[in-house]
């Protein structure tokens, strides 16, 4: 059973958008499943570090938006996706060097927080966004 279920609240209307957030989702997801069959420290590493250059790569997805269809939000949107990135860095680096081990709360705080970054902070610019190309 997955941690993090995908369903229709979650949903902007900006195809490109959504199908970025499942792609989180389901990485979210992947982490919880190889935490849960015990793999290695190394498997973990993975997909803690593709989680982290999709969240990237997403993140520059909906700035480019921003700033090509001047979305008024952006500073404060941008700044929320500045500390979450921090954030999940200083965890992958704390992992790997063995400060902390991963854990519930762990994936606990990124699932609450894809939640409601999406539900509040995504929902502010679809009246801007949604319509218009994104590349």
């Amino acid at each position: 059973m997955a941690l993090f279920n995908w369903n229709d609240k979650f949903i902007t209307g900006i195809d490109k958008i959504d199908d970025q957030h499942k792609k989180l989702v389901s990485l979210v997801n992947e982490l919880h499943e190889a935490m849960k069959n015990r793999k290695t420290k190394d498997t973990i590493e993975k997909v803690l570090q593709e989680l982290a250059e999709y969240t990237l790569y997403h993140f520059t997805t909906e700035e480019r938006a921003f700033a090509q269809y001047q979305y008024a939000g952006s500073t404060d949107h941008k700044q929320k996706h500045a500390e979450f990135v921090d954030k999940v860095k200083d965890l992958i680096e704390r992992y790997k060097n063995n400060e902390i081990a991963l854990s519930i709360d762990i994936l606990n705080f990124l699932v609450e927080w894809v939640q409601k970054h999406i539900l509040v902070e995504d929902m502010k610019y679809i009246s801007v966004l949604k319509g218009h190309i994104i590349e």
